[in-house]
């Protein structure tokens, strides 16, 4: 496991960066290693002797990211490793919120009268990828932990990026998987590469905002149920609207005009107001297309 270190924000230029009152203590080291055994099978065991558990904040945009974290490598074993937190089937399928939201995506893109190529990257266990099929999306859905692909019949199943070689999709669907990632500027990028002219991505992430009082760091890393919306080495990273709008500009994108999105579907349209005018919503949801050169 090799360390990663990150004393800047991700997401935005400002240099101002605020440590955040996490001690470097024997109840943290403790909580630590009772969510590797629980949740990870102690496969990080070892890791808090090596990586700092602090946190930083960004006085501009907001943005919280862990000040050192493991490799991808390391990651991804450690996704491979992870543990269902609550008793459910791996086959569940779609909600219909799930449902309904792939339904308004793929009006979305039709309106613009490309094809209903989706590329679902991230797929997890592959709700969403199974709800955009149900929408009427021909999906690929690329899932880099093996060991979390489910069997799809309808739905083309990748865990190696090079067999996107020379692909492009009209519709990319990034579902809480930004938050995950050691670079997440390097994983718009690398999307951008694989967008057909005029499509959109669509892209949701927690908001860290809804967590931000005076108690959210108090149980952290772990509270012996449930997990902290910073757990490390799960969410490197959390987003504020404010702080994922920067990161997205700074990647090359832009966000998707009302009058497309009203066109569309008048409840997404309203759903976005609500989440623009600032309301406690759990999530960030944007649709969002590349920058013309």
């Amino acid at each position: 496991m090799q360390k990663m270190s990150v004393n800047q924000c991700p997401c935005c230029p400002d240099d101002r960066l605020k440590r955040l009152e996490v001690r470097e203590s024997q109840v943290v080291a403790e909580r630590f290693q009772q969510l590797n055994r629980k949740k990870y099978g102690g496969y990080m065991s070892g890791w808090e002797g090596e990586l700092s558990l602090q946190l930083f904040q960004c006085a501009g945009c907001g943005h919280v990211w862990h000040a050192e974290h493991p490799d991808q490598e390391s990651l991804f074993g450690m996704y491979a490793h992870g543990r269902r937190m609550r008793v459910t089937s791996a086959d569940r399928p779609p909600t219909n919120r799930m449902c309904r939201e792939m339904r308004q995506f793929a009006r979305l893109v039709g309106a613009r009268h490309l094809d209903q190529g989706l590329l679902d990257f991230g797929s997890g266990g592959g709700r969403w990828s199974v709800a955009a099929d149900l929408a009427g999306f021909q999906v690929t859905a690329y899932e880099p932990s093996a060991a979390r692909v489910p069997s799809q019949s309808r739905i083309r199943q990748i865990t190696d990026l090079r067999e996107l070689e020379g692909a492009q999709f009209s519709a990319v669907n990034l579902e809480q998987v930004l938050e995950h990632v050691p670079d997440p500027m390097g994983l718009l990028q690398t999307i951008k590469s694989l967008m057909q002219p005029g499509g959109v991505l669509r892209i949701s992430v927690p908001d860290i905002c809804k967590h931000l009082n005076g108690t959210w760091l108090e149980d952290y890393p772990f509270n012996g149920r449930e997990m902290h919306i910073m757990s490390p080495f799960e969410h490197l990273h959390g987003f504020t609207r404010k702080s994922l709008i920067s990161l997205l500009a700074r990647s090359g994108w832009r966000i998707v005009s009302g009058f497309d999105l009203i066109s569309a579907s008048p409840l997404l349209f309203s759903r976005y107001f609500l989440s623009s005018a600032g309301l406690p919503i759990s999530r960030t949801l944007l649709f969002v297309e590349p920058q013309e050169c």
